[in-house]
């Protein structure tokens, strides 16, 4: 019988190690490993989420508002950089239309006497009338404005291209812009009355 030591010493030695490396081992648990990363992975998709959010938000943030006035007055300066302009739609001025393949509709808004030609691309919103203001997002277009039969135009060879439109009743108008909105609608109204006191004025002349 061959004596197998432990300790290395004597003629069993070597068959004991040869034994022992044969012992069975508790096998790693890779399901529990992998299982950790699922947490990592998922709260890394969530602040790549928000991460993308936020940058929209400031992106927003920063864009510059201006009421239609203002717009045309700054036109040569801002060039074709997208902004925000609150204006007031023009009634009979509102045609259908299409911009590159896409539905589209034109019209004219006008803010304390000063006019300018929008083309929206796609549907507006279901509250847009005319008389309804409405605040545009988009950039200044040098040129012609795209449109057939479009009259009541201002056709100064400038148009706005709009890609999004909130109107006053909409919930997310005045929580966009809120105090310039504000600020704005006070102008428009000293504005209506300046115009009414003209008229009264010339017609008691």
């Amino acid at each position: 019988m061959t004596n197998l030591d432990p300790d290395g010493v004597g003629e069993g030695a070597d068959d004991y190690r040869e034994l022992s490396d044969l012992t069975p081992r508790a096998a790693k648990n890779t399901a529990t490993g992998a299982k950790k990363w699922v947490p990592i992975a998922v709260l890394g998709l969530v602040i790549v989420g928000l991460g993308g959010i936020v940058a929209q938000g400031l992106v927003n943030g920063t864009l510059f508002f201006h009421e239609v006035d203002q717009a045309v007055e700054e036109r040569p300066n801002l060039d074709d950089e997208r902004f925000r302009m609150l204006g007031i739609p023009v009634e009979g001025t509102v045609v259908e239309t299409t911009l590159r393949e896409e539905f589209a509709v034109a019209f004219t808004v006008t803010f304390d006497g000063v006019t300018a030609d929008v083309v929206h691309i796609g549907d507006p919103p279901q509250l847009f009338q005319p008389d309804v203001p409405v605040t545009l997002e988009g950039r200044w277009v040098n040129g012609g404005a795209p449109v057939d039969n479009f009259v009541g135009g201002v056709n100064d060879g400038w148009w706005f291209e709009s890609d999004t439109m909130l109107v006053k009743h909409d919930n997310d108008y005045r929580n966009d812009n809120e105090e310039r909105i504000g600020e704005a609608e006070e102008r428009s109204a000293e504005a209506e009355e300046r115009s009414a006191e003209a008229e009264e004025r010339s017609a008691s002349e």
